[in-house]
């Protein structure tokens, strides 16, 4: 099983490429558990995605945020995938803690 990046690892390495965001935290799934932490902006190049791409591999996923009020406006969603929504990808069975 890979180890997971740090949040640290993801959020200064998404600086240092210049992607700028306006929001972060946690996203969660429909049960309530964590599925990773996202940063949300108001663009992302492809060149940025590749670099993010290259560096974590599966461990990133990209999204589109739309506005219930501003349909017309999308904004760019990056994740950093919990352990546990790394592990479904690959169908790992999890340990009991």
């Amino acid at each position: 099983m890979k180890r997971k990046p740090t949040e640290y690892d993801f959020l200064s390495f998404a600086y240092n490429i210049g992607f700028r965001y306006y929001d972060n935290g946690i996203m969660r799934n429909k049960d309530n558990s964590k599925a990773g932490m996202y940063l949300k902006s108001d663009f992302i190049t492809d060149e940025q995605k590749q670099k993010l791409v290259d560096k974590f591999g599966d461990w990133v996923g990209f999204f589109k945020a739309q506005s219930q009020y501003a349909p017309e406006s999308i904004k760019p969603i990056i994740m950093l995938k919990s352990q546990k929504e790394y592990d479904k990808m690959f169908h790992v069975e999890q340990s009991p803690v």
